[in-house]
Order: structure tokens, then C-alpha cells, then sequence
């Protein structure tokens, strides 16, 4: 579902799609943001200022599943339910070995901000309650009109870039929780070419404006944590394409 709405000032629109947020839920889609409240995603145009945008951080679902297959929505849960992967049918672990919870996989919070600059789109994330000590890689994701659709099942045709946050060589898109859960990572994203070519029709690889914010109908940021075990590095990229190395966690939406 996407809403839109108008007060002078400021043009936004609003969309849970993808991912479920923490309490989403349609009164929150559907009724105008007050002036202390942060809808999904927003532009705000200020006057004689950079373009700034900013959105809800929301908890990736579709990817999660229990012991038997069976599809685990982590915010809706029971917190004790232990996570496994989709995509490879593999627990999901924390870095010190034991199994990823529901409680913990949900309690994620956060928020980011973004502005367009002459040299690039600068992206920050200041994050708590993530995965205590993981390593956390950062991606883009690029929606042609009309953009990605929840489904089920979810809907990747409109797909038209994908890449590491910052540099293509994937060498600054990653960050480390603290014991406690905190992070933070900030980048200018450059226009060009993304990091990743799509490996199923149309084989994209589209390059992006210098300003995400106007430049592209809808995008994405991705973060996804390392796997006990599992490959790192720049030599590693995005989950769809490098399976079981890092787990998707939670994204902002953009459009």
C-alpha cells in the first residue's frame, strides 16, 4: 500500500512494502505523519538546502523461516522461535555461535538520514540493537516504475541495480556492532555504475544519478550481517548472489 499526501513545505510518500516494520500497520500508512513522526519513506526539498530525505527502518521478512520450512514473520513471532535462512535452510547464527531468536532478530532499531551533494548522495545509519559484535555489509538496491512488490510471492522484475554502499570495489560498505548492539556507518554514494551486474534478465547494471532522492523511482538500503564461518570481504557481495555468507536484516525504502 502507498499513500501519499501534501502540507506546504514538504512532499511525501509513504510505502510498507517488502519488509514489515516494527508496528507497521495500516493506520500507519494511511493516515497523515505528524509533525514528531517519521512516516516509511520521505522527501523534503528545503529551500535554498541540499535535497534531504530520510526513512522508517523496517525488519526484512520472506527470508526467515523455523526448523521446518515454514515462513517466520520475526516481528509478529513468538521472540523464542529460532531463525533459519531460506535461502540455504541454514540456522541463522550470531557471531559467538548460537542461534538467532525471533526477540532478537526484531528488536532492531534505527534511523537514516540522507542529502545530495555535488559529489554523490551521503547516506548515515545510526543503528542499536543489532546482531551484539556482527560485521554488517551495506547495500543499494534500484526499482524501475512501479517498484518492488511484496507479493507473495515478493515481486524483483522491476529490479534494475544492485551494489555496495560507497565505493564499487566493496571495500567501505561494511561496519561492526558493538558488544552492545550499536553501529553507525556513513558514506557518499557517487553516481555511476553499481557494484553488482544481476544475474537473471534484463542482466542490469544501471548507473545512478548523483541524487538517489531524485534521481531513482524507488531504492533501497540493505543491510545484511556476516555468517559465522562464511567468506568476507570485498571479494563478497550481495546475499541474492553470494548465498549463506550474510543474512539480510533490515532495509529503508525510498520512493
Amino acid at each position: 500500500m502507498v499513500t501519499s499526501w501534501r502540507r506546504p513545505g514538504t512532499w511525501m510518500i509513504g510505502a510498507c512494502a517488502g519488509v514489515l516494520q516494527a508496528g507497521c500497520g495500516s493506520e500507519g500508512v494511511t493516515q497523515p505523519i505528524g509533525e514528531d513522526h517519521i512516516g516509511p519513506a520521505h522527501r523534503v526539498a528545503a529551500e535554498a538546502s541540499p535535497i534531504r530525505g530520510t526513512a522508517d527502518l523496517l525488519v526484512v521478512q520472506g527470508l526467515t523461516v523455523d526448523v521446518d520450512g515454514n515462513t517466520v514473520v520475526p516481528v509478529a513471532a513468538d521472540p523464542t522461535t529460532l531463525l533459519y535462512y531460506r535461502r540455504n535452510g541454514l540456522p541463522i547464527l550470531a557471531p559467538d555461535g548460537h542461534h538467532v531468536t525471533a526477540g532478537e532478530f526484531s528488536a532492531v532499531r534505527g534511523s537514516v538520514s540522507v542529502k545530495c551533494l555535488e559529489s554523490g548522495t551521503h547516506v548515515a545509519l545510526h543503528l542499536r540493537n543489532l546482531i551484539s559484535e556482527a560485521t554488517y555489509r551495506i547495500w543499494l538496491l534500484t526499482f524501475q516504475e512501479p517498484g518492488f512488490d511484496l507479493g507473495p510471492p515478493p515481486d524483483f522484475s522491476n529490479l534494475i541495480g544492485e551494489g555496495a554502499l560507497g565505493p564499487r570495489d566493496r571495500t567501505r560498505n561494511s561496519f561492526t556492532a558493538s558488544a552492545t548492539g550499536e553501529g553507525q556507518i556513513t558514506r557518499i554514494h557517487p553516481a555511476g555504475p553499481l557494484s553488482e551486474t544481476l544475474p537473471e534478465p534484463p542482466f542490469a547494471n544501471e548507473p545512478v544519478g548523483s541524487c538517489l532522492l531524485s534521481d531513482e523511482f524507488e531504492w533501497h538500503v540493505v543491510a545484511a550481517f556476516q555468517q559465522p564461518g562464511q567468506p568476507m570481504g570485498p571479494n563478497v557481495g550481495p546475499p541474492a548472489l553470494f548465498s549463506g555468507t550474510t543474512v539480510e536484516h533490515f532495509s529503508f525504502i525510498f520512493r
